[in-house]
């Protein structure tokens, strides 16, 4: 027998007799005999993936096309006047080599770079661009192309001083080490511990956690709804057979026929469902929102929400 499918019927065995809050055996064998606890609302958590979703998705887009633009368009480089006045002459545009680099890549495009670097940065709040070029015995040779990576399958290598050795590269099965001079780190500060990264969905975990709830809770209450019962009382308590009587005709009668009670008080009916406009949450919404679009220098308008009433400097 698989030793897996032993250690499995052997917890399940045990669960099964001894515990009494019926904790599966993959859940015993990850989280011992208890339960594992649900996020709690002081301390929110949600990942990357849960972020880039509703109005985390919008933001972060509209940021990365913003980053596209002005990389593409407005960003120069300073050069000697002598340089610049040769330029002018034999019709020549001054650039940087690297953004050279950049435009004539065969890997990715322009926008590619700017984009993966600005939505990586607002998600995980560090990039980690490859630069390739020659590193053999201690001499560092130019840069020759850049590599975009995935900073989610990157992580660095430190000694037991902390002190850098290199990058490990991992991509399912297979993984490669990157020497240290061949990575150019891009960190956003973290002012209370500089050893790790602060990104944008860091600073609206709140934020985007309290919509996603609300948006869970509104769901529910209108999955809720489409099979909602009610509570069909009467003052009157009928013999058993004339209840029995009574129960059918209600759960027989025809969609929108009226029910008929005889007398004052004899039948009333009690709706169960959810006020769907209260289970909206419209209120948490609206400040969770305003909250994610200042974090992230947005307005309204720019992520495409139009509100009555809203203009430009409102928003």
């Amino acid at each position: 027998m698989n030793i897996f499918n032993r250690i499995n019927n052997a917890v399940a065995a045990f669960t099964k007799t001894n515990n009494n809050i019926g904790v599966d055996p993959n859940s015993y064998l990850r989280y011992g005999s208890t339960r594992k606890m649900a996020p709690k609302w002081s301390s929110p958590e949600i990942d990357d993936r849960d972020f880039y979703t509703g109005y985390g998705f919008a933001v972060i887009n509209k940021r990365a096309n913003r980053s596209v633009v002005l990389g593409k368009k407005f960003l120069y480089t300073d050069a000697k006047d002598d340089i610049i006045a040769k330029a002018n002459e034999s019709g020549d545009r001054i650039t940087h080599p690297y953004l050279d680099l950049i435009r004539s890549s065969v890997d990715f495009s322009e926008r590619d770079f700017w984009y993966d670097i600005s939505t990586y940065l607002d998600l995980e709040g560090v990039y980690y661009l490859m630069a390739v070029r020659t590193v053999k015995g201690g001499r560092i040779g130019n840069i020759q192309k850049f590599t975009l990576l995935n900073p989610y399958k990157v992580r660095p290598v430190v000694n037991s001083e902390g002190v850098l050795g290199g990058y490990v590269e991992q991509r399912g099965d297979k993984q490669r080490n990157i020497p240290k001079e061949m990575i150019i780190p891009i960190r956003l500060l973290n002012p209370f511990d500089p050893e790790l990264a602060y990104s944008l969905a860091d600073a609206a975990r709140d934020s985007q956690y309290t919509l996603k709830q609300a948006n869970d809770f509104a769901r529910d209450a209108i999955d809720g709804n489409l099979n909602s019962p009610g509570i069909l009382s009467s003052a009157i308590e009928l013999p058993d057979d004339q209840f029995d009587n009574f129960v059918e005709r209600v759960k027989n009668h025809g969609r929108s026929e009226p029910l008929f009670g005889n007398g004052s008080g004899t039948v009333s009916w009690v709706d169960m469902q959810t006020d769907l406009d209260k289970a909206a949450l419209d209120k948490i919404n609206s400040i969770n929102r305003d909250s994610l679009l200042a974090i992230s220098g947005l307005s309204k308008t720019g992520v495409g929400v139009e509100e009555s009433g809203t203009g430009r400097e409102v928003s």
